[in-house]
């Protein structure tokens, strides 16, 4: 962001995607993303999430026969694609683990290898391994980019939100980087994050389908048919929320929000599915505002307003351009 034109337009979806990405790929792999084959797969993640709607929703009602050839032929080769560049990371480490040399790396992959099923005692075999890293990769860094993103836009439209947050941070790093040990004094930096996944939260509508007949609000539901819960609507719900359309990262520190945070707040999910990467992205969100919002000031930009739409997650149709103005040392 350096590099930018200080107070220049700039989509910040660009950087967002790109910081989570490489973020997740350490975790997995214990080195940067960096290189042709790991921006191969970014690229392919990133034309697979652009089809990918056109498949899901067909496919959750049971209509796959309006999936456009061409989509289908387009994910496949995405997908594929995506698969070989990640065989070709997964495999050495792999074949080194089944013949029982040293851990090369204390990340995700090596937990992955290191895992046994509790019934049987055996591991991931290779394409299992595959299918888990794929999975991750793109869970781990799509939500969060969404929400990262997101939560610019909202902080660029709230200025008084903005400089408190700036104040927060410049008060308890100053100039050095900032630590796990941080995270419980950067309250309203957190905060921020949780209200922008309130308001836009990464995933939006969620399909689940009925294990059993049952009744949902007087309506009979069938076995086995699809039941659409939608965070979107839940979490900006006027009989659930007080000024359910306003950022108010302070409610979350309000007793009269408890109550609707205690029923309709479920942006990682609820229940025996739940996201079990929320303290991670949490963290991560926490941290990546923190440096930002410590480094620049971010303003709107007039007549640009950005449209979400729904992909794998809440995206802006036309990008989220703001203007970036470098801030002086500890300002």
């Amino acid at each position: 962001m350096d590099a930018l034109p200080d107070g220049g337009e700039h989509d910040v979806e660009v950087e967002m995607t790109h910081v989570t990405a490489d973020i997740i790929f350490r975790t997995i792999f214990s080195v940067p993303m960096e290189g042709v084959d790991a921006r191969r797969i970014f690229e392919a993640f990133a034309r697979f999430q652009a089809v990918a709607p056109r498949l899901l929703l067909p496919s959750i009602y049971g209509l796959r026969w309006l999936v456009w050839p061409w989509d289908a032929w387009r994910s496949r080769q995405a997908a594929r694609e995506i698969r070989g560049l990640l065989e070709a990371l997964i495999r050495p480490r792999f074949d080194a683990h089944q013949a029982g040399e040293p851990a090369r790396a204390a990340d995700i992959l090596q937990s992955f290898m290191e895992a046994t099923d509790p019934q049987h005692g055996g591991g991931f075999s290779f394409d299992e391994l595959v299918d888990q890293v794929a999975m991750l990769f793109l869970a781990g860094h799509e939500t969060s980019a969404s929400a990262l993103t997101w939560a610019c836009h909202l902080l660029a439209n709230a200025p008084e939100v903005q400089e408190r947050a700036h104040a927060e941070v410049v008060q308890q790093l100053g100039e050095r980087l900032p630590e796990l040990s941080d995270m419980k004094a950067m309250n309203l930096t957190r905060n921020v994050f949780r209200e922008t996944l309130r308001l836009f939260p990464p995933v939006g509508f969620m399909a689940r389908q009925a294990s059993s007949a049952c009744t949902l609000r007087k309506k009979a539901v069938r076995q086995g048919a699809t039941v659409v819960v939608a965070p979107w609507l839940i979490q900006r719900h006027h009989d659930l929320w007080q000024e359910p359309d306003a950022f108010n990262p302070d409610r979350y520190d309000n007793d009269a929000s408890r109550e609707s945070l205690r029923q309709a707040y479920l942006p990682f999910g609820m229940g025996p599915r739940v996201c079990m990467g929320a303290a991670f992205a949490l963290q991560e969100a926490t941290l990546i505002l923190a440096c930002l919002l410590r480094r620049y000031r971010l303003s709107a930009v007039i007549g640009h307003e950005p449209q979400p739409v729904g992909r794998l997650t809440i995206r802006s149709a036309n990008g989220v351009r703001l203007q970036l103005h470098r801030r002086g040392e500890t300002s």
